[in-house]
């Protein structure tokens, strides 16, 4: 009971769902004297921004306590703390959100009052993790760091105010990566250190350590010192071995295949410090230093080698001021397989950033199988490079573009790449590239992926001023593909997703799709077969234009199921948590089974289209939020649309069956429709018919308006008019109407078409048919022509006068009651108009204010991200990155809030605009049936 109250009291109290198996064990004997507590599969998991996200598991907890501290109750001593198989996930997503931000924020407003400080303390001697994974991922700076097969081990008494902690950390495969770029790649690693903790000053020295990355051994000397206000550091750093094979095992390819065989020679320097104060304002100095000399390497049963590999790198910053930062890549050169590359780099003084910067050399990528051991992957093709870069970045700033020296080109030719997982490859025949200060053109590219084919050329301009300043990246391409198969690539993705880390959701992180600002750039495709999901596209082709944050589609024409279709519009994703669409399609032919078993609109709003065969036309013009996932919003989907049935059967529906049962006549089953035109609107997910006439047989049609909903709700209301005599069991209602004329001496002709006033309510599953049979009464009495013969010729007059005054009162009565019903049908009708244009004014008003509300919100995160950027900034070059970052969020976030104010005006006001239609259709409606109601009269 007490740990189900405990669990309750935790859940109730933290952001997070947090779980354990309550069979916790309690032992004084597997540790005696001290005292054993455990906990099995222990889990704190995320909810909102972190659904389903694992902040904490771990399938073993174990405490164990000295029991004497337990009883005096002033300090509790844990002799060790274990965890087995933890996992510990660290997340930030895009909008700088922490997933350890597990504590409400009021939960810490209380203030508590104590006379005097608490003598309780805890002391931890032993801390033990085995076989864990953590998991760190700041989606905001694009940063991660995944420690997989990590064991540590810490021990320290931590009561002292001077000791030494001892550390012992080992790492199976570790990997950093910044920005999509893996710096360490499944590194095997251990770290042993003693620290020298000196808890009165706040100071930490290393003692004995050693750091090792696979084989390359490392040492760290020094210490630092934490100040009220700033952070002394005085460490030095360096490799402990001299040799180019350790700094090699750093690569992947090499490290995993038989490294202990590969033969290898060549020098090694590293070194680097860490040496002044951190403030909020100011990072310490510090310098690295990287050496390569004559490197060598070559597997023994391979023909090729990696030979006369030489780097000299200086990195140096000795006042951590921006304008004292320089980095030289004096010389990377290699030849690979007989084939020379070479490149250089120079940067410096961040606040007017220069570079100097050159590429230059040729490599045979079907050398890399004759020097590292690929297995089953296969690489070839031809690499060659010719590329220089000088300026300062000012100059770019200040769209003095000629002023900056930048030429080269970039080719490769007859590549393929093939794998076990990718057995078809890629195969890349021609690639080229040339550019200079202004422009880059893609001269030719054409290959394959997979059993996709495409070929591309194209321009992009101002690429310098996009990549290191704010400019906007201008372009265009054109794209020609015989077929190309989208499912292998989404099939690669689900791949990757199920291998990968329980991340936030991919969704809301996509949010889905945001569309950068700084890009304006158009797409001519031409594609002529198309695979995607289940579709077949034929001859795809249009122009496809990103810009300001938006798609925008210009007459792109498409063939599926057995039809053509043409599409023009847009798609916002200037806000990802409320992308949008304002899209035209004309659709021709389509087969009406296909279309419904693959569009999802359909299904929503026209189920009985499950039922039907032939084939549709449709022009169709909509608006529609999405939610972060990328659903369609359907409760905001509005629009208008013109359906046109060429030649289509519906057969089964369960409201036609109703009508068929109720009157007794079969040919209600099934209905053929020909030529068929229907207008149509969809406000607020109601999917609104306007009044129209469906020809079913001879002399037989089927008038009906009304609406359904996105619950499957029907709100349809009209007439079925037919011949008398296919009327079935109900034509003896008006049998008995003319045996009464008869027996009054009346010779009655009455009409042969008869309408019956009909009544469609309920939902798509369960519908309700109302038929109503006094309207075709009325009607039938209103169609007699009575003649009355003179029976008895003397009476004549007096029998004339009397059916006169007879017909005048039936006149008069008729009239008052058309009026009262021709009354009642405008106020009816007036008042639903006013109450859809009342509603709409208030949801006018709801969305223009959730817009502001949401631009808002986009400043102000804007502002919050910008001050956390320059905040986190950790060197001169991460805080150059983020105070331009920050400058440039601001902006975009501006431009994205005033573009969600702007479209939530025009929602508001398209939404009233259609409220106000609707209202006056409706108006218009009752106004023709008042007067039809009249005419009838």
């Amino acid at each position: 009971k007490i740990i189900r109250i405990v669990k309750t009291l935790a859940n109730e109290n933290l952001i997070a769902v947090v779980n354990f198996d309550e069979s916790i064990s309690l032992s004084l004997f597997k540790s005696f004297p001290n005292f054993t507590v455990g906990i099995n599969d222990f889990s704190i998991v995320g909810v909102d921004d972190f659904e389903g996200d694992t902040l904490f598991y771990a399938k073993e907890f174990v405490a164990t306590v000295d029991l004497k501290t337990v009883i005096s109750g002033d300090k509790i001593t844990l002799k060790k703390l274990y965890l087995n198989e933890p996992t510990i996930q660290i997340l930030f997503n895009a909008d700088g959100k922490m997933n350890v931000d597990i504590v409400p924020a009021d939960s810490t407003d209380v203030e508590v009052q104590t006379e005097e400080e608490s003598a309780f303390s805890l002391e931890i001697t032993s801390f033990v993790i085995e076989n864990g994974r953590v998991f760190y991922d700041d989606r905001e700076m694009d940063f991660s760091l995944d420690l997989l097969g990590f064991n540590h081990e810490l021990s320290g008494d931590f009561t002292l105010d001077n000791f030494v902690m001892k550390t012992v950390s080992s790492i199976a495969s570790l990997t950093m990566k910044y920005e999509g770029v893996p710096f360490l790649n499944k590194v095997n690693s251990e770290i042993k250190a003693d620290l020298n903790m000196d808890m009165n000053a706040f100071k930490f020295e290393f003692l004995e350590n050693k750091i090792s990355l696979n084989d390359l051994d490392l040492h760290l000397d020094g210490f630092m010192q934490l100040n009220d206000d700033d952070i002394d550091f005085d460490l030095v750093f360096g490799a402990d071995k001299n040799e180019f094979k350790h700094f090699i095992s750093l690569i992947p390819a090499l490290y995993m295949q038989d490294f202990a065989s590969l033969k290898t020679s060549g020098k090694l320097a590293f070194d680097g410090y860490f040496k002044g104060k951190m403030t909020d304002d100011l990072m310490p100095g510090f310098g690295l230093n990287l050496f390569i000399d004559n490197g060598y390497f070559k597997y023994p049963d391979l023909p090729a080698a990696v030979e006369q590999v030489f780097v000299d790198l200086k990195v140096e910053n000795k006042t951590g001021l921006d304008k004292d930062f320089n980095l030289n890549l004096k010389k990377f050169d290699l030849v690979m397989d007989n084939n020379p590359f070479a490149m250089s780099l120079q940067m410096k003084n961040l606040e007017n950033l220069f570079i100097d910067g050159a590429v230059k050399g040729k490599l045979d990528l079907g050398s890399v199988g004759k020097i590292v051991p690929l297995d089953s992957m296969e690489i070839q093709g031809l690499l060659t490079a010719d590329f220089a870069f000088k300026g300062g970045i000012s100059n770019i700033d200040e769209k003095a573009i000629e002023s900056v020296d930048a030429r080269g080109n970039l080719f490769i030719k007859d590549m393929v790449y093939t794998d076990a997982d990718f057995p078809d490859g890629v195969k890349l025949n021609a690639f080229g590239l040339q550019f200079n200060p202004r422009i880059v053109t893609l001269s030719d590219c054409n290959g394959s992926v997979g059993k996709s084919d495409f070929n591309a050329n194209g321009q992009l301009s101002d690429f310098f001023a996009y990549a290191f300043s704010d400019g906007v990246l201008k372009g265009n391409l054109n794209f020609n593909s015989n077929y190309f198969d989208v499912n292998q690539f989404m099939q690669e993705d689900a791949a990757t997703a199920e291998s990968s880390v329980s991340q936030p959701d991919s969704a809301s992180s996509m949010g889905a799709i945001e569309i950068p600002t700084n890009i304006d750039f158009s797409l001519n495709a031409i594609i002529r077969s198309l695979s995607y999901d289940n579709f077949e596209i034929q001859n795809l082709r249009g122009l496809l234009s990103i810009k300001e944050g938006k798609i925008l589609f210009k007459d792109a024409g498409m063939e599926l199921l057995g039809g053509s279709m043409v599409l023009n519009g847009l798609f916002d994703g200037q806000n990802p948590k409320m992308p949008f669409t304002d899209l035209s399609f004309s659709m021709k032919n389509f087969d009406i089974p296909g279309a419904f078993k693959q569009f999802d609109m359909i299904k929503q709003y026209a189920p009985f289209a499950e039922k039907m065969t032939g084939l549709f036309s449709m022009d169709l013009d909509i608006k529609s939020n999405f939610n972060e996932q990328m659903d369609m919003d359907y409760s905001s989907l509005s629009g208008t649309g013109v359906l046109r049935l060429n030649n289509a059967t519906l057969s089964g529906a369960k409201v036609m069956n109703i009508l068929a049962d109720q009157l007794k006549l079969e040919k209600f089953r099934k209905l053929e429709m020909k030529d068929q035109k229907l207008s149509f609107k969809i406000d607020q997910g109601r999917y609104l018919v306007d009044s129209f006439a469906l020809p079913l047989w001879e002399q037989t049609h089927l008038k009906l308006t009304g609406y359904s909903t996105l619950d499957k709700g029907l709100q349809y209301a009209g007439f079925v008019s037919m011949p008398r005599k296919d009327l079935g069991a109900a034509n003896t209602v008006f049998e008995g109407l003319l045996a009464q004329a008869k027996k009054k001496g009346l010779q009655v002709e009455s009409s042969e078409v008869v309408n019956i006033a009909l009544a469609i309510t309920g939902d798509f599953t369960n519908p309700q048919v109302k038929l109503d049979l006094r309207e075709t009464a009325s009607g039938l009495a209103g169609s007699l022509k009575d003649q009355v013969k003179d029976q008895v010729k003397e009476k004549v007059d007096d029998a004339k006068e009397q059916v006169k005054e007879r017909i005048d009162d039936a006149k008069e009565e008729a009239r008052r009651k058309a009026q009262q019903e021709a009354d009642r049908i405008i106020a009816t009708a007036q008042a639903q108009a006013d109450k859809l244009v009342a509603e709409s004014k208030v949801q006018g008003s709801a969305i223009r204010n959730e817009g502001a509300n949401a631009a808002k919100v986009i400043r102000d995160e804007a502002d919050k991200q910008a001050a956390d950027l320059i905040a986190k900034a950790s060197n001169p070059v991460q805080k150059l990155a983020a105070e331009r970052a920050a400058d440039k969020l601001k902006r975009e976030a501006d431009t994205k809030a005033k573009a969600v104010e702007n479209e939530a005006n025009k929602r508001a006001d398209s939404l009233e605009k259609a409220a106000q239609e609707r209202a006056n259709s409706i108006m218009n409606e009752a106004n023709r049936k008042a007067a039809e109601t009249m005419s009838k009269v």
